[in-house]
């Protein structure tokens, strides 16, 4: 609960900050409802952030990420869906702006906080990010799945 509502306050500033260029929406299974289930904070904030600074922030329409909360027997499943630029263009971009090609310290942070968790609980953290496309094969937005352990305090 506290984790869905750290996203919601944050996406919310976001959406104020970008003149309601953003939209989002948070769907939780009705398994995760009736579990308490435990979660390392600040896991989700830097996949929805990196969606928003490189992939809506760049749109010239209107930008719309989805949080999709979810539970099998081994995992809580969170996949992150937005319809922004796609990698590549935002790549292309940054490499614009900056006049070179920048390194992001968001996803070395992003895997070494994962590495962290994984050592920690004993437990494997995982992700995975795919480039979206529409039936044009033109890039349509970014899906990162998280994959985090459901029996962390067990």
């Amino acid at each position: 609960e506290d984790e869905i509502e750290f996203l919601e306050n944050y996406l919310l500033l976001e959406k104020n900050r970008l003149g309601n260029k953003l939209s989002y929406e948070i769907n939780i299974s009705n398994e995760l409802l009736e579990d308490d289930l435990m979660l390392p904070p600040m896991i989700i904030q830097p996949f929805v952030e990196n969606s928003i600074i490189h992939g809506i922030s760049n749109l010239s329409s209107n930008g719309k990420i989805i949080i999709n909360f979810a539970i099998d027997e081994s995992y809580l499943i969170i996949d992150i869906i937005d319809n922004g630029i796609g990698r590549k263009k935002a790549e292309i971009l940054k490499q614009q702006r900056k006049g070179k090609i920048h390194s992001s310290k968001a996803q070395s942070i992003i895997d070494l906080r994962m590495h962290m968790f994984s050592e920690l609980y004993k437990l494997i953290f995982s992700y995975d990010i795919f480039d979206l496309f529409d039936i044009n094969k033109s890039a349509n937005g970014t899906k990162v799945i998280l994959k985090i352990p459901n029996n962390l305090y067990e």
